[in-house]
């Protein structure tokens, strides 16, 4: 990963400039406030208030800048990740899809293939009521495999 981020670069660049342009003009207000308030204190006062108010918001607005670009820049790279996450999920939906469909196919084969084993069950547990002679419990049974 670069230390320097290449989205951005030529705004990077003229946000660096112009907050030097401001420092400088900042810095050379100010000090002819220092220079004049040497020879009158009431002129060179609101020069250095001035100068400094320039230093000051240069700096917060390069900050502020930066820290935009930073927050665009983190914004992008997830929003990317968040991209590869949905086409991720979209494989895994088709791939759960499949699966589903394959233990569909599963249960028919199985009840297919224990048809036998039920078929004898019931017949033992029909067989089991007429021994018993539980006559209505036989005739229930009878009923519901007609259904």
């Amino acid at each position: 990963m670069s230390s320097q981020p290449a989205r951005f670069s030529q705004i990077r660049v003229l946000v660096s400039i112009v907050a030097l342009l401001w420092l400088l003009g900042g810095a050379v207000v100010l000090i002819m406030g220092a220079v004049r308030a040497q020879r009158s204190f009431d002129q060179g006062i609101w020069l250095v208030i001035a100068g400094g108010f320039f230093i000051v918001s240069a700096l917060l607005s390069t900050v502020l800048m930066m820290l935009m670009l930073k927050i665009e820049d983190h914004n992008a790279r997830q929003h990317e990740v968040l991209r590869d996450v949905c086409e991720a999920l979209e494989r895994q939906r088709t791939q759960i899809q499949d699966i589903a469909e394959n233990t569909r196919i599963s249960d028919a084969a199985k009840s297919v293939a224990h048809r036998d084993q039920e078929l004898s069950a019931l017949r033992e547990a029909l067989h089991e009521d007429i021994r018993r002679n539980d006559w209505e419990a036989a005739t229930r049974m009878v009923d519901e495999m007609e259904r």
